[in-house]
């Protein structure tokens, strides 16, 4: 059996591990801002708390899309826009979670999050079933 006659010691290992960065994404133009989507919490659980009641509202429209074009156009529009602003609070969500996963109120964010847009998509099935 041949042997590697290259060997470095375990401490020099040591050393140049203790050079190297261990978060390399600490500036902070490598980092997000979360302000940029809402700028707290509150104003995120506010925007979940109008999205829930704007997808209550489609409702209204199931069985009417071929009364005429202006009532398709309605729905699509408001399910275009409530789609876009529950990404959003899914994105502020998810990233807040990923920041700390160990952090519980993010993790429970996060599953709001997901609960609403699976109730967003259950309300409008009868768009596309």
């Amino acid at each position: 059996m041949r042997k590697c006659c290259f060997h470095v010691p375990f401490w020099m290992i040591v050393i140049l591990l203790g050079w190297m960065p261990l978060h390399a994404a600490e500036r902070d133009e490598d980092c997000w801002n979360l302000a940029d989507i809402y700028p707290n919490e509150e104003a995120w659980s506010q925007a979940k708390d109008a999205a829930e009641a704007q997808i209550g509202k489609l409702k209204n429209y199931n069985g009417r899309l071929g009364e005429s074009s202006q009532v398709l156009l309605e729905c699509l529009d408001a399910t275009a826009s409530i789609q876009k602003e529950v990404r959003r609070i899914f994105s502020y969500a998810s990233m807040l979670s990923d920041e700390d996963t160990r952090a519980d109120r993010p993790a429970q964010m996060r599953e709001e999050a997901q609960l609403l847009a699976t109730e967003l998509s259950r309300q409008v099935s009868f768009i596309k079933p």
